[in-house]
């Protein structure tokens, strides 16, 4: 600690610089106290409005939000079953084939239509309209519904609602039991969702704006009728706010500097050439022969434009005098990197995903950067699925149950133990695959992991690419072929195949 740090430690009112009322430097900082609820849900409005225009409006925001989908959702999250056999006194072998059971009906009604309400979205696209909601307002919202008779075995559907209309019944005020839209119960548990019919931005052309709906969080007998995304970051916070809501500040300069450098530059390139007279006002009416009041008509009434590399002439008697703004300014590309390392930052994304740069990256840095940002999506995902994917898969399970699509004694007394599950997304990549590939040889030679891990990380499911295995197997066989006659023809010839594995540089 500095001699300097310590001797104002030492003459400070407090024993923590850091709460010091008096400091020079931070004695206009004193934030107020407030609770989760109160700092977040007067503001929820203008926080989802905001970041909702930065996601319509700015390349770079768009570009991360579809990064994070990529990696977290990717084309889909597909189910890997996965009962509690012990705490169900069952064994393995039942566990694999209650597993594949459920996973082949689950497919077929996920891959379908019918899961959405409004028949347009199936699973995975359903999931990328629920993540892009959580990006973009920090939350999202969906109502499960029941409509039988539509040509589906299932009868569980859903429907997606923006979350804007998730709000007070007539506007009321925000009370301990009412707030953001959701009633609680004594214990701070949802007991009901108030949904308002349209959107509030429907309401100058929609008849009928102001009417509300108030759906139960359950049934009598347990069922969610009501499903709300959003991460908790306080106890006793109702709603959540977006991911970018910390860094909106930064991505409107962002924004903004990159709209006056590129306006500028724009009117830089405008004009070539000025053509202008040296000649007097008196000069050049006597020699056009006009009065100067007739002069000052004409002049007033010209109007030049900028054209690209045009020739202006400017009106007899006229000076123009160049302004070169200099623009680029020579710290563009440096205050440009600098905001988006910034805003990288506050969505846990290092600045090479943010800015889809590795030119100033070597092979160690992008791998630090790539391993960091896979630990971030990877937390991502378990969350997601854990409120989103688990409990549709509850819903859907229990109603497969019911109707006796498959067996599963003592359901309703066991149904966390039969409804666990796995969600496998993309891949993670490998930026050298080659040297990855070993090290999950070695890894399985050694019993550090299992097919079952080594297949996830891929994005794969080990139970069907086995079975695709042992078809190729048994097809190479019927006709003669070897694994050393296709590994020759996979296999790289001459240099096409880098030899240089230790290259630093990307």
């Amino acid at each position: 600690m500095s001699k300097k740090l310590r001797r104002k430690m030492m003459m400070s009112d407090t024993h923590h610089l850091g709460a010091s009322r008096t400091a020079r430097e931070i004695k206009d900082w004193m934030p107020s106290t407030t609770s989760a609820d109160s700092a977040l849900l007067p503001e929820i409005t203008i926080l989802q409005d905001r970041n909702q225009d930065l996601y319509r409006n700015n390349g770079i925001a768009a570009g991360v939000k579809q990064t994070s989908k990529d990696n977290v959702i990717g084309t889909g999250l597909r189910l890997n079953s996965k009962p509690n056999y012990r705490l169900l006194g069952k064994d393995i072998t039942w566990a694999n084939e209650f597993a594949k059971q459920a996973e082949a009906l689950w497919e077929d009604y996920s891959e379908s239509v019918f899961f959405d309400a409004g028949l347009s979205l199936n699973f995975d696209a359903f999931t990328n309209l629920n993540y892009d909601s959580v990006i973009q307002n920090g939350e999202a919202a969906i109502i499960p519904l029941w409509i039988p008779g539509r040509g589906s075995k299932i009868s569980t559907c859903f429907q997606a609602i923006d979350t804007a209309r998730l709000c007070n019944p007539n506007n009321q005020i925000d009370t301990p039991s009412l707030r953001g839209g959701i009633s609680f119960d004594q214990y701070g548990a949802p007991t009901a969702y108030h949904v308002k019919k349209t959107h509030p931005g429907d309401n100058y052309f929609m008849a009928g704006g102001e009417g509300w709906e108030t759906i139960p969080a359950r049934t009598e007998f347990g069922r969610k009728r009501f499903l709300h995304i959003f991460k908790k970051e306080r106890p006793g916070q109702s709603r959540g706010k977006a991911i970018a809501s910390s860094v909106l500040a930064a991505f409107n300069l962002l924004g903004k500097y990159q709209l006056t450098e590129l306006q500028a530059a724009h009117v830089n390139s405008k004009v070539a050439m000025i053509l202008e007279s040296d000649m007097s006002v008196e000069q050049a009416c006597q020699m056009l022969g006009i009065t100067p009041q007739e002069y000052f008509t004409e002049r007033n009434d010209w109007r030049g434009s900028l054209e690209s590399a045009a020739t202006i002439k400017l009106p007899v008697g006229d000076k123009f005098n160049s302004h070169v703004p200099n623009r680029p300014a020579t710290a563009y590309v440096g205050y440009m990197e600098q905001l988006a390392r910034e805003i990288g930052a506050g969505f846990n994304i290092p600045y090479e995903l943010v800015m889809k740069d590795f030119s100033k990256t070597n092979y160690s840095s992008a791998r630090a950067a790539l391993l960091e940002a896979w630990r971030f999506f990877h937390s991502e995902r378990r969350w997601f699925s854990s409120m989103w994917c688990d409990e549709v898969w509850m819903l859907i399970l229990e109603e497969m149950v019911n109707k006796k699509m498959i067996d599963a004694p003592g359901f309703y007394q066991n149904k966390r133990a039969y409804c666990g599950a796995e969600w496998i997304g993309p891949g993670r990549g490998a930026i050298d695959p080659l040297k990855e590939g070993k090290a999950d040889i070695e890894e399985l030679n050694n019993n550090l992991t299992t097919y079952k891990d080594a297949y996830a990380k891929r994005g794969k499911d080990y139970l069907q690419e086995f079975d695709q295995i042992a078809i190729e197997k048994a097809e190479m066989k019927e006709r003669g072929i070897t694994v050393q006659d296709v590994s020759s023809r996979l296999s790289f010839k001459g240099n096409e195949y880098p030899e240089d594995e230790s290259q630093e540089e990307l």
